[in-house]
Protein backbone atom coordinates (compact mmCIF):
# COMPACT_ATOMS: atom_id res chain seq x y z
CA UNK A 1 0.00 0.00 0.00
CA UNK A 2 1.48 3.48 -0.87
CA UNK A 3 2.30 5.75 2.32
CA UNK A 4 0.14 8.26 1.90
CA UNK A 5 -2.66 6.26 2.25
CA UNK A 6 -1.46 5.66 5.68
CA UNK A 7 -2.93 8.79 8.08
CA UNK A 8 -0.62 11.52 8.58
CA UNK A 9 1.87 10.96 5.94
CA UNK A 10 1.78 13.83 3.19
CA UNK A 11 3.65 13.94 -0.03
CA UNK A 12 6.47 15.68 2.10
CA UNK A 13 6.75 13.21 4.51
CA UNK A 14 6.87 10.71 1.69
CA UNK A 15 9.71 12.31 0.43
CA UNK A 16 11.33 12.30 3.63
CA UNK A 17 10.63 8.68 3.83
CA UNK A 18 11.66 7.59 0.40
CA UNK A 19 15.02 9.31 1.82
CA UNK A 20 15.67 6.42 4.00
CA UNK A 21 14.29 3.46 1.21
CA UNK A 22 10.89 3.72 2.49
CA UNK A 23 8.09 3.85 -0.75
CA UNK A 24 5.03 1.51 1.04
CA UNK A 25 3.41 -0.33 4.02
CA UNK A 26 5.67 -2.90 3.50
CA UNK A 27 8.82 -1.25 3.95
CA UNK A 28 7.90 0.50 6.96
CA UNK A 29 7.28 -3.04 8.77
CA UNK A 30 10.62 -4.01 7.60
CA UNK A 31 12.28 -0.64 9.13
CA UNK A 32 13.22 -2.41 12.34
CA UNK A 33 14.65 -0.11 15.43
CA UNK A 34 18.35 0.76 16.29
CA UNK A 35 17.38 1.20 19.85
CA UNK A 36 15.94 0.92 21.98
CA UNK A 37 15.12 3.08 24.94
CA UNK A 38 13.67 1.62 28.60
CA UNK A 39 11.63 3.81 30.11
CA UNK A 40 10.13 1.38 32.77
CA UNK A 41 11.57 3.14 35.55
CA UNK A 42 12.34 6.10 36.65
CA UNK A 43 15.83 7.64 38.80
CA UNK A 44 16.93 9.76 41.16
CA UNK A 45 18.63 12.80 40.14
CA UNK A 46 20.45 13.13 43.54
CA UNK A 47 22.09 9.86 42.22
CA UNK A 48 22.44 10.78 38.22
CA UNK A 49 26.01 11.59 36.95
CA UNK A 50 26.59 14.55 34.81
CA UNK A 51 25.71 13.47 30.98
CA UNK A 52 22.95 10.69 32.07
CA UNK A 53 20.16 10.64 30.47
CA UNK A 54 17.30 10.04 32.89
CA UNK A 55 13.65 9.68 33.32
CA UNK A 56 12.81 10.97 36.62
CA UNK A 57 10.23 12.75 38.15
CA UNK A 58 9.75 16.17 39.37
CA UNK A 59 7.06 18.54 40.68
CA UNK A 60 7.28 22.63 39.20
CA UNK A 61 8.05 24.48 42.61
CA UNK A 62 7.47 27.86 40.47
CA UNK A 63 6.26 29.30 37.03
CA UNK A 64 8.35 29.17 34.26
CA UNK A 65 10.73 31.97 33.33
CA UNK A 66 11.33 32.52 29.33
CA UNK A 67 14.20 34.76 28.58
CA UNK A 68 14.97 36.15 25.15
CA UNK A 69 18.78 36.56 23.63
CA UNK A 70 19.96 37.72 20.47
CA UNK A 71 20.10 34.52 19.19
CA UNK A 72 17.01 32.62 20.69
CA UNK A 73 15.78 31.86 24.07
CA UNK A 74 15.32 29.35 27.03
CA UNK A 75 12.88 28.24 29.34
CA UNK A 76 13.77 27.78 33.10
CA UNK A 77 11.95 25.58 35.67
CA UNK A 78 12.62 25.19 39.29
CA UNK A 79 11.60 21.70 40.41
CA UNK A 80 11.87 19.52 43.26
CA UNK A 81 12.22 15.62 43.97
CA UNK A 82 11.68 14.93 47.57
CA UNK A 83 13.25 17.67 49.13
CA UNK A 84 16.06 18.10 46.09
CA UNK A 85 16.20 20.97 44.08
CA UNK A 86 17.15 21.27 40.68
CA UNK A 87 16.08 23.34 37.37
CA UNK A 88 14.54 22.10 33.78
CA UNK A 89 15.67 24.14 31.13
CA UNK A 90 14.57 24.18 27.32
CA UNK A 91 16.67 26.12 24.84
CA UNK A 92 14.98 27.41 21.33
CA UNK A 93 11.45 26.04 22.88
CA UNK A 94 9.44 29.17 23.86
CA UNK A 95 5.97 27.26 23.30
CA UNK A 96 7.06 24.87 26.38
CA UNK A 97 6.57 27.98 28.67
CA UNK A 98 2.48 27.68 28.24
CA UNK A 99 2.68 23.58 28.91
CA UNK A 100 3.94 24.37 32.18
CA UNK A 101 2.12 25.03 35.55
CA UNK A 102 3.46 25.25 38.54
CA UNK A 103 2.19 22.72 41.52
CA UNK A 104 2.37 19.63 38.67
CA UNK A 105 4.27 16.74 39.06
CA UNK A 106 5.73 15.56 35.72
CA UNK A 107 7.78 12.91 34.41
CA UNK A 108 10.77 14.18 32.78
CA UNK A 109 13.25 12.20 30.01
CA UNK A 110 16.38 14.29 29.19
CA UNK A 111 20.13 14.73 29.78
CA UNK A 112 21.74 15.57 33.57
CA UNK A 113 23.80 18.53 33.59
CA UNK A 114 25.20 18.98 37.10
CA UNK A 115 28.28 22.12 37.49
CA UNK A 116 29.03 23.99 40.53
CA UNK A 117 27.06 21.94 42.64
CA UNK A 118 24.04 23.08 40.60
CA UNK A 119 21.65 20.07 38.77
CA UNK A 120 19.42 20.23 35.97
CA UNK A 121 18.26 18.69 32.96
CA UNK A 122 18.57 20.12 29.16
CA UNK A 123 15.73 20.21 26.95
CA UNK A 124 13.94 17.17 28.18
CA UNK A 125 10.20 15.64 26.91
CA UNK A 126 8.23 15.80 29.63
CA UNK A 127 4.24 14.84 30.70
CA UNK A 128 2.33 15.34 33.36
CA UNK A 129 2.85 12.62 35.68
CA UNK A 130 -0.36 11.97 36.02
CA UNK A 131 -1.02 11.31 32.27
CA UNK A 132 1.87 9.76 31.18
CA UNK A 133 1.28 7.73 27.51
CA UNK A 134 4.78 8.41 26.24
CA UNK A 135 7.39 8.05 28.40
CA UNK A 136 6.65 4.65 29.14
CA UNK A 137 7.81 1.16 28.28
CA UNK A 138 10.18 0.41 26.01
CA UNK A 139 10.49 2.75 23.07
CA UNK A 140 11.82 1.77 19.29
CA UNK A 141 14.62 4.57 18.34
CA UNK A 142 14.87 4.61 14.29
CA UNK A 143 17.42 6.10 12.15
CA UNK A 144 15.40 9.04 10.71
CA UNK A 145 16.83 11.73 7.70
CA UNK A 146 15.27 15.20 6.62
CA UNK A 147 12.33 16.59 8.84
CA UNK A 148 11.05 13.05 10.32
CA UNK A 149 10.75 12.84 14.35
CA UNK A 150 10.90 9.59 16.34
CA UNK A 151 7.24 10.31 16.84
CA UNK A 152 6.32 10.32 13.23
CA UNK A 153 8.06 7.38 12.48
CA UNK A 154 7.41 5.37 15.35
CA UNK A 155 3.06 6.16 14.31
CA UNK A 156 3.81 5.45 10.53
CA UNK A 157 4.82 2.16 11.45
CA UNK A 158 2.65 1.31 14.16
CA UNK A 159 -0.24 2.45 11.62
CA UNK A 160 1.56 0.26 8.86
CA UNK A 161 1.65 -2.84 11.13
CA UNK A 162 -2.06 -2.45 11.68
CA UNK A 163 -2.94 -1.96 8.08
CA UNK A 164 -0.80 -4.70 6.88
CA UNK A 165 -1.65 -7.02 9.74
CA UNK A 166 1.08 -9.93 8.77
CA UNK A 167 1.22 -13.15 11.33
CA UNK A 168 4.53 -12.17 11.62
CA UNK A 169 6.90 -9.61 10.82
CA UNK A 170 10.22 -11.79 9.88
CA UNK A 171 8.39 -14.50 7.25
CA UNK A 172 6.82 -11.04 5.91
CA UNK A 173 10.46 -9.03 5.53
CA UNK A 174 11.57 -12.44 3.99
CA UNK A 175 8.99 -13.28 1.40
CA UNK A 176 8.63 -9.82 0.42
CA UNK A 177 12.28 -8.54 -0.40
CA UNK A 178 15.01 -11.41 0.16
CA UNK A 179 15.77 -14.59 -1.10
CA UNK A 180 17.20 -17.22 1.55
CA UNK A 181 20.72 -17.22 -0.06
CA UNK A 182 21.07 -13.15 -0.04
CA UNK A 183 20.55 -13.32 3.91
CA UNK A 184 23.84 -15.75 4.31
CA UNK A 185 25.75 -13.78 1.43
CA UNK A 186 26.19 -10.69 3.60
Amino acid sequence: MELTKIRGINEKREQDFNKLGIFDTADLIRLFPRAYIDMRSTESLREAYHNDVVLTPGKAISSPVVRYYRRGGAVRLNCQQEGFLFSVVWFNQPYVASKLKPGVEYLFYGRVRKENGVTSLVNPSFEPLENVYRLKGIVPQYKIKGNLTQKSVRDAVKLAVSVENPKSVIPFALQKKYELGDLFSA
